[in-house]
Protein backbone atom coordinates (compact mmCIF):
# COMPACT_ATOMS: atom_id res chain seq x y z
CA UNK A 1 0.00 0.00 0.00
CA UNK A 2 1.29 3.27 -1.32
CA UNK A 3 1.43 6.21 1.34
CA UNK A 4 -1.16 7.83 -0.68
CA UNK A 5 -3.08 4.59 -0.45
CA UNK A 6 -2.48 4.77 3.30
CA UNK A 7 -4.28 8.10 4.23
CA UNK A 8 -7.56 7.63 1.42
CA UNK A 9 -7.68 4.56 4.33
CA UNK A 10 -7.42 6.78 7.67
CA UNK A 11 -9.55 9.23 6.07
CA UNK A 12 -12.25 6.34 5.42
CA UNK A 13 -11.70 4.99 8.83
CA UNK A 14 -12.88 8.99 10.34
CA UNK A 15 -15.38 9.83 7.85
CA UNK A 16 -17.09 6.72 6.80
CA UNK A 17 -17.08 4.05 9.62
CA UNK A 18 -16.99 6.86 12.63
CA UNK A 19 -18.58 9.58 11.75
CA UNK A 20 -20.86 7.60 9.33
CA UNK A 21 -21.06 4.60 10.88
CA UNK A 22 -20.72 2.13 7.69
CA UNK A 23 -19.20 -1.03 9.13
CA UNK A 24 -18.20 -2.13 6.02
CA UNK A 25 -15.68 0.25 5.76
CA UNK A 26 -14.06 -1.64 8.62
CA UNK A 27 -13.65 -5.37 6.76
CA UNK A 28 -12.12 -3.18 3.88
CA UNK A 29 -9.58 -0.90 6.24
CA UNK A 30 -8.63 -3.63 8.74
CA UNK A 31 -7.02 -7.10 8.66
CA UNK A 32 -9.20 -10.06 10.58
CA UNK A 33 -6.48 -9.57 13.65
CA UNK A 34 -6.65 -6.04 13.93
CA UNK A 35 -5.60 -4.44 17.44
CA UNK A 36 -6.56 -1.00 18.92
CA UNK A 37 -4.77 0.46 21.62
CA UNK A 38 -6.85 2.57 24.00
CA UNK A 39 -6.14 4.59 27.11
CA UNK A 40 -9.45 2.97 28.52
CA UNK A 41 -8.82 -0.34 26.64
CA UNK A 42 -7.24 -2.72 24.27
CA UNK A 43 -9.22 -4.49 21.48
CA UNK A 44 -8.11 -7.54 19.46
CA UNK A 45 -10.07 -8.63 16.54
CA UNK A 46 -12.24 -6.68 13.84
CA UNK A 47 -15.54 -7.48 15.57
CA UNK A 48 -14.15 -6.30 18.96
CA UNK A 49 -13.48 -2.91 17.14
CA UNK A 50 -16.60 -3.24 15.27
CA UNK A 51 -18.12 -3.47 18.66
CA UNK A 52 -16.30 -1.10 20.15
CA UNK A 53 -17.54 1.78 17.68
CA UNK A 54 -21.09 0.86 17.64
CA UNK A 55 -20.84 1.43 21.51
CA UNK A 56 -19.32 4.35 21.04
CA UNK A 57 -21.90 6.16 18.38
CA UNK A 58 -24.52 4.62 20.54
CA UNK A 59 -22.86 6.89 23.63
CA UNK A 60 -22.18 9.74 21.52
CA UNK A 61 -24.93 9.97 18.57
CA UNK A 62 -23.51 12.82 17.81
CA UNK A 63 -20.05 12.57 17.92
CA UNK A 64 -18.41 13.79 14.71
CA UNK A 65 -14.32 13.73 14.00
CA UNK A 66 -12.80 16.36 11.85
CA UNK A 67 -9.51 15.40 10.17
CA UNK A 68 -7.32 18.28 10.65
CA UNK A 69 -3.87 16.32 9.29
CA UNK A 70 -2.75 13.04 8.12
CA UNK A 71 1.17 12.33 7.51
CA UNK A 72 2.46 9.22 5.91
CA UNK A 73 5.98 7.61 5.80
CA UNK A 74 6.81 3.72 4.52
CA UNK A 75 4.06 1.53 6.16
CA UNK A 76 2.97 3.97 8.65
CA UNK A 77 0.23 6.83 8.86
CA UNK A 78 -0.46 9.52 11.72
CA UNK A 79 -3.46 11.75 11.62
CA UNK A 80 -4.04 14.69 13.45
CA UNK A 81 -8.09 15.01 14.45
CA UNK A 82 -10.68 16.38 16.83
CA UNK A 83 -13.97 15.55 18.05
CA UNK A 84 -17.02 17.16 19.06
CA UNK A 85 -19.85 14.97 21.38
CA UNK A 86 -22.48 14.61 23.51
CA UNK A 87 -22.35 12.20 25.78
CA UNK A 88 -26.55 10.82 26.13
CA UNK A 89 -25.34 7.15 27.32
CA UNK A 90 -22.64 4.98 29.26
CA UNK A 91 -19.41 3.92 27.31
CA UNK A 92 -16.81 1.94 29.71
CA UNK A 93 -15.76 3.66 32.47
CA UNK A 94 -16.88 7.16 31.24
CA UNK A 95 -19.27 8.65 33.25
CA UNK A 96 -19.22 12.86 32.21
CA UNK A 97 -19.17 13.90 28.75
CA UNK A 98 -16.11 14.31 26.96
CA UNK A 99 -14.65 17.24 26.48
CA UNK A 100 -15.91 19.27 23.15
CA UNK A 101 -12.50 18.27 21.11
CA UNK A 102 -9.93 16.58 22.06
CA UNK A 103 -6.63 16.25 19.76
CA UNK A 104 -5.85 12.61 19.29
CA UNK A 105 -3.47 11.19 16.83
CA UNK A 106 -3.28 8.04 15.47
CA UNK A 107 -0.71 5.59 14.22
CA UNK A 108 -1.67 2.80 11.35
CA UNK A 109 0.23 0.02 10.63
CA UNK A 110 0.08 -1.79 7.38
CA UNK A 111 -0.45 -5.51 6.78
CA UNK A 112 -1.09 -6.80 3.05
CA UNK A 113 -2.45 -3.55 2.79
CA UNK A 114 -5.11 -2.97 5.80
CA UNK A 115 -4.54 -1.55 9.00
CA UNK A 116 -3.54 -4.23 11.66
CA UNK A 117 -2.19 -2.04 14.60
CA UNK A 118 -3.24 1.15 15.91
CA UNK A 119 -2.48 3.37 19.11
CA UNK A 120 -4.33 6.23 20.12
CA UNK A 121 -2.77 9.28 22.28
CA UNK A 122 -5.31 12.13 23.35
CA UNK A 123 -4.62 15.39 24.66
CA UNK A 124 -7.83 17.48 26.53
CA UNK A 125 -7.71 20.91 26.35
Amino acid sequence: MTVAEGKAAARSYFEQLLNSGDMAVADAIFTPGVRFQYPLCDLKGLQAVKNYIAAVQEALPDIVFTVADLFGEDDHVAARWALTATQTGPLARIRSPPPVNAGVRLLRKEAHGRGCLYWKSSHHP
